[in-house]
């Protein structure tokens, strides 16, 4: 299928970019918290990872906060520039919020590592991180998506 970066809204009325499948597109979008082998939630960098599912559950997109720039997270996240491509093909289908990572499970490594699924097997693009580090990331994070926000309103002015 062809890659198209036209964006769609979905029931909530927020901005999803859609993929080559047009998953987001005019799906109403529920959500699970992930969990590990011994049922306990987990994070990754700091934050829960949800999980889209087909059941009607008690969490939806509007639930984990706006939207934030992958990219500019794995900018400030990646231990040496030239792992950024790797960084990114391992995260290419969760997406970053505010409240939480939005994982699409179809690369699945990386999720079933941390959820303890099956062989466990440690993606090698997770040590290309830096070791999380609590409260330094997310403040960095949100003023760089003010920043850039901001300067797409002036350009388009």
């Amino acid at each position: 299928m062809q890659h198209t970066n036209k964006k769609s809204e979905n029931y909530n009325n927020e901005i999803l970019e859609s993929n080559t499948d047009n998953y987001w597109v005019n799906k109403c979008i529920y959500l699970l918290r992930a969990k590990d082998g011994c049922g306990n939630l987990i994070k990754f960098h700091g934050k829960f990872i949800f999980y889209i599912t087909d059941s009607k559950t008690n969490f939806n997109l509007h639930d984990v906060g706006f939207k934030l720039d992958k990219k500019i997270w794995i900018n400030n996240n990646v231990i040496d520039e030239k792992h950024i491509k790797d960084v990114e093909k391992m995260l290419y289908d969760w997406n970053l919020y505010k409240d939480g990572w939005v994982v699409r499970i179809n690369k699945k490594r990386l999720f079933h590592y941390l959820c303890q699924i099956g062989n466990n097997t440690k993606p090698l693009a997770l040590d290309y991180i830096k070791k999380y580090q609590a409260g330094l990331d997310i403040s960095q994070i949100i003023y760089e998506e003010l920043v850039n926000q901001t300067n797409k309103i002036i350009i388009n002015l």
